[in-house]
């Protein structure tokens, strides 16, 4: 994730910010995966086909990366 941010302060009372966040959760696999994985019997095929959630093809909350804008 990474973060930029402004502040301007047009009168000594008032400060405007404006704040921009990108959150990458795309490049984690236990949030990015989709969740209708089959967790079925998922201890004995661990080793040969993971589906435990964080493995390649686990199972995830299905989130994709996001901006976010904040204004104050």
């Amino acid at each position: 994730m990474f973060n930029f941010g402004v502040a301007y302060k047009p009168q000594t009372n008032l400060t405007l910010a404006f704040d921009y966040q990108r959150i990458f959760y795309n490049d984690v696999a236990a949030i990015s995966n989709s969740n209708d994985v089959d967790l079925t019997d998922a201890r004995v095929r661990r080793r040969s086909h993971p589906t435990v959630s964080g493995a390649r093809s686990g199972a995830g909350f299905g989130w994709d990366s996001m901006d976010v804008f904040k204004l104050g």
